[in-house]
């Protein structure tokens, strides 16, 4: 048949010629080389495996360095890290209108209010814990004795708190339902609030259970002395189940009652905290008490990353400025506290730097490897170049031979990469934050040994 009736163009093979010339024989001579040099061949497995594991590894450790650094800042900030969200609740009067106006639509807020966080941070908070605090007010009488400021106890402030369940009964009972008509024997709305206090305060105030303390209320149903007031019920003693309960750093003085002696310039004072129920309280807001409701985050340290930490301190500032997404209605004014922003503010700079500095020395690691994978592919060739020249010789293709070689060079790459992965999860579990320095010791340990010797065999 003439080139001019030849399916293929005169001097080019045969497409099959091609196919055969890139792989007749390939398997056998693959199995005999691999016997040939099987210590560099493990050599090379091993050198990948490593590199892999460095790769892998190196960038895991730089990350979980970083992040225990963001973790062990936010320790070390310690209670005042928590997030403390403060709104106002009360029963609404003239220039006063609060979104919450009693006890219950202060505990739905609160149930609902950390679902409504700006996501970084509400990652990062962990229980919250609700409280409702009534401001200081004075004690005008106890059991129908006009309070003195000459006494011991001189001038005393009594504030309310809600009652939170941790609470374990010393003497007498809890408050229920927030007022006792049949101890008053008045009408109920005039009925004293029910409340209990700690042995500390019962000392400090001269109180016991059944005492009737009357104290100042703007709109109280009582008059003392012509001013408007209402009583409290002491009903019970309690003690805390857990004094160190975080409920109770809203209100400390329900243990520690303060007392200041008289002086030449002062006479003495007292300040101390009674628990209502939330009923209770929610009396003395209709008394003209307006009370601080009060929800506080605790923040989980292990939650935090070098790159959330970044997220939590811009959200903190955004959230002061702007607290009305903090309820569904964006009705509720939240007074946004915490020193979380504070102890991150200046780590995220240091983090990137230590990351920037710690990820030079990585890469400069997974270099000097891939230079070791080329020197070592390198090796393998020149052990070889007799042998592939022959090849040549006999009519193989250039890319013959470099096909074969990357067949190899795939199997034992894929193996050192296999080994190095799992080295590297069992050593430092978890993702790979970066996928480069990988991909740049699986290329080079890929294509260093075929594309070398196709260089060789071209000249």
């Amino acid at each position: 048949m003439t080139g001019r009736h030849s399916p293929h163009a005169p001097g080019r093979p045969p497409a099959g010629t091609i196919a055969r010339s890139l792989t007749a024989s390939g398997a056998l001579l693959g199995r005999r080389r691999a016997r040939a040099d099987v210590w560099l061949l493990l050599a090379l497995t091993a050198l990948v495996a490593v590199s892999t594991l460095l790769a892998t590894a190196g960038p895991r450790v730089v990350a979980r360095t970083v992040d225990g650094g963001v973790q062990d800042a936010v320790r070390a900030a310690d209670a005042s890290s928590a997030v403390t969200l403060t709104a106002s609740v009360g029963t609404p009067s003239a220039g006063f209108s609060p979104a919450l106006t009693d006890a219950r639509d202060f505990r739905a807020w609160a149930g609902e209010v950390r679902a409504l966080l700006p996501p970084a941070l509400g990652a990062v908070v962990d229980d919250a814990t609700a409280t409702m605090t009534a401001p200081p007010t004075a004690l005008l009488a106890r059991d129908g004795v006009p309070d003195s400021a000459a006494d011991a106890d001189g001038e005393v402030v009594v504030g309310v708190a809600a009652v939170p369940a941790d609470l374990e009964l010393v003497d007498g009972a809890l408050p229920g339902g927030g007022g006792s008509a049949e101890a008053s024997g008045t009408d109920p709305a005039g009925a004293p609030v029910e409340v209990v206090l700690s042995h500390e305060a019962a000392q400090a105030a001269g109180l016991a259970v059944g005492s009737r303390v009357t104290v100042a209320a703007a709109r109280g149903p009582l008059e003392h002395e012509g001013r408007a007031a209402a009583d409290l019920l002491v009903v019970g003693v309690v003690a805390p189940q857990d004094p160190d309960a975080v409920a109770w750093r809203t209100v400390p003085e329900t243990w520690a009652p303060v007392h200041r002696d008289a002086r030449s310039d002062r006479a003495a004072f007292t300040r101390f905290t009674v628990l209502a129920d939330d009923e209770g309280l929610t009396r003395l807001m209709t008394f003209g008490s307006v009370v601080d409701g009060q929800v506080r985050l605790g923040v989980d340290p292990t939650a935090f990353t070098a790159a959330l930490a970044a997220d939590v301190a811009a959200e903190i500032p955004a959230l002061r400025a702007n607290s009305s997404s903090l309820s569904a209605a964006g009705d509720v004014a939240v007074v946004v506290r915490t020193g979380l922003d504070t102890a991150l503010e200046e780590y995220p700079p240091q983090a990137r730097a230590a990351l920037a500095q710690m990820s030079v020395m990585i890469s400069g690691v997974v270099g000097v490897a891939g230079v070791v994978l080329v020197l070592l592919s390198r090796l393998l060739v020149v052990r070889r170049a007799a042998v592939l020249s022959l090849e040549r010789a006999r009519g193989a293709s250039v890319g013959a031979v470099g096909l074969r070689l990357l067949v190899e060079s795939a199997l034992v790459t894929a193996v050192g990469l296999a080994l190095g992965l799992v080295a590297a999860w069992l050593l430092v579990p978890g993702p790979v934050p970066d996928a480069l320095p990988l991909a740049v010791v699986g290329l080079v340990a890929l294509l260093a040994g075929p594309a070398q010797a196709a260089w060789l065999v071209r000249r």
